[in-house]
């Protein structure tokens, strides 16, 4: 939930309701906390959600995995990295 909407007090959907929501929606859902766990930390789940959503993104695999080099603490390159590649394998085409 995004904070200006937690802050506002704003309701939060239950996983069914999400469902129901998205049934006419093609979608596949992503243990991204998981994932970031197995990489290193669970801090790195947007980084499983980039590496999942890479293969409809309009960059290079080589370009997401330099930009990710680029803006994260040196000492976690490596467990981003990971993260990235754990999430491109969940929903390798």
């Amino acid at each position: 939930m995004p904070t200006s909407a937690f802050a506002a007090g704003a309701e939060v959907p239950t996983p069914t309701e999400i469902q129901e929501r998205l049934a006419d929606v093609t979608c596949t859902a992503i243990d991204a906390a998981g994932l970031a766990v197995e990489a290193g930390t669970v801090l790195a789940q947007n980084v499983v959600m980039l590496g999942a959503a890479s293969h409809a993104l309009p960059l290079s695999v080589e370009a997401l995995r330099e930009a990710i080099t680029r803006c994260v603490p040196p000492k976690t390159v490596e467990t981003n990295i990971r993260a990235f590649e754990l999430g491109r394998a969940c929903l390798e085409p």
